[in-house]
């Protein structure tokens, strides 16, 4: 949890000044990430200590556009509960923004009724993950532009859940967007387990802080070495497509997807280095990431599943019973068995004449 909370925090803090090329296409460090945990494993916590330093940022720019020009944008980095409207129009300036949902189903339920509205929520949503331009067109507003749009999402849910917000979105590329943390086992931490110390918190701090205030618009360049290995780990995904049944969508989707998230988690170990040149040790990391996430998303593919309804076995009846017992007694008394079980002896006979019978 600490990981993707870290990798998302540099993503953010980064945006999309930095960029990758690799063949035909440009990649941004965008990330979504879910965490999927039992209720009081404390998957919360973690995920907003690494964070903070963003919130510090978010109140600094804040600070200097409420003392400042208010002609000019707040540059916002971390929305939360939120409108579409409001998010797109954060968009149109930001540089890289990252929208935190401690409870994924509250953020998807906002998609659900902003999409029978008719917005085209989800639409915009995988726009903004691919940043896509789009165009938002309201009867009496303004008509808005977004280009290039970059948003971080990272959220936590209980593996009850899950399913409520993802099963209705298997085809339309919404669920294979997202890299799961699934931990249906996870624990709850003991306090003095948890705690970071101050120098650990202001060294995060700074670092983050460091990474957001680099304005050059990079596109971090591979070597002919570490383009072989992308290459080389792509064409295994591609094999690994081939390989599984046509009519396994979730599993070619899933390795489709990987190719991107891969190019994304390469660039933002290169970002974390501070590293001017894509390396083989970053695409190394990445990759060793990417078959994390592919391995979590198998395994949390069984909470898509509906549950199994009980099978309740049938009582036997008292024939079944009086068969049974003298399969295994064929000596037993019938009169001090019938009246054992206050039954008449005349009735045990009849049973035993029918089984004898049938």
């Amino acid at each position: 949890i600490v990981i993707v909370a870290a990798l998302c925090a540099i993503s953010t803090a980064a945006g999309k000044r930095k960029r990758i090329k690799f063949g035909n296409f440009t990649n941004t460090p965008c990330v979504w990430f879910c965490v999927v945990a039992p209720s009081g494993s404390n998957k919360s916590a973690p995920i907003k200590e690494m964070l903070q330093p963003l919130h510090d940022i978010d109140t600094s720019e804040y600070n200097t556009w409420k003392n400042g020009d208010k002609q000019q944008p707040y540059n916002q980095i971390i929305i939360s509960d939120t409108t579409p409207e409001a998010r797109n129009k954060v968009l149109q300036y930001s540089n890289g923004l990252l929208l935190y949902s401690d409870e994924l189903a509250t953020f998807y339920g906002n998609i659900n009724r902003y999409n029978k509205s008719g917005s085209g929520e989800l639409a915009h949503l995988l726009s903004i993950y691919d940043n896509t331009d789009f165009t938002i067109n309201r009867i009496g507003d303004e008509t808005t532009r977004i280009i290039a749009p970059f948003m971080n999402i990272i959220g936590t849910t209980q593996p009850s859940e899950f399913a409520k917000i993802f099963a209705n979105n298997t085809d339309n590329g919404f669920l294979h967007r997202f890299l799961f943390v699934y931990l249906p086992n996870e624990r709850a931490q003991y306090h003095h387990n948890t705690i970071i110390s101050d120098e650990i918190k202001n060294e995060w701090n700074r670092y983050i802080k460091s990474i957001y205030q680099d304005k050059t618009d990079t596109i971090l360049q591979c070597d002919n070495d570490t383009k072989a290995r992308l290459v080389e780990y792509e064409d295994n995904l591609t094999d690994r497509i081939n390989n599984a049944d046509v009519n396994n969508d979730y599993l070619r989707t899933l390795f489709g997807k990987s190719k991107k998230t891969l190019e994304r988690l390469t660039l933002i170990s290169a970002i974390a280095n501070c590293a001017p040149a894509i390396t083989l040790q970053h695409v190394q990391y990445a990759i060793e990431c990417v078959e994390y996430f592919i391995n979590n998303a198998q395994n949390a593919r069984i909470l898509l599943q509906p549950p199994q309804p009980k099978q309740t076995q049938n009582k036997p009846t008292k024939y079944e019973i009086i068969k049974s017992f003298f399969e295994l007694f064929p000596a037993a008394n019938q009169r001090q068995i019938s009246i054992a079980c206050g039954m008449s002896e005349d009735y045990i006979s009849r049973m035993l004449q029918y089984k004898k019978n049938n």
